[in-house]
């Protein structure tokens, strides 16, 4: 399929662990699967990484 066809086709989106994305996706009626996801608890995260973490509300982190 040429790429100029594809951007006529209705989208079709794969989701991995964002909820707000999938919440805007859905108020657009765009076709979706979604998958829950979350980083493994055993890397090593970088600092700035866990801050960010920390700051996250429980739902998002799940």
């Amino acid at each position: 399929m040429k790429a100029k066809a594809i951007l006529h086709q209705p989208l079709q989106v794969v989701n991995i662990g964002l909820s707000l994305l999938e919440e805007a996706l859905k108020q657009q009626d765009v076709d979706t699967i979604n998958i829950s996801w979350r980083p493994p608890r055993q890397i090593n995260l970088s600092p700035r990484i866990l801050e960010i973490l920390s700051k996250m509300e429980p739902e998002e982190r799940q």
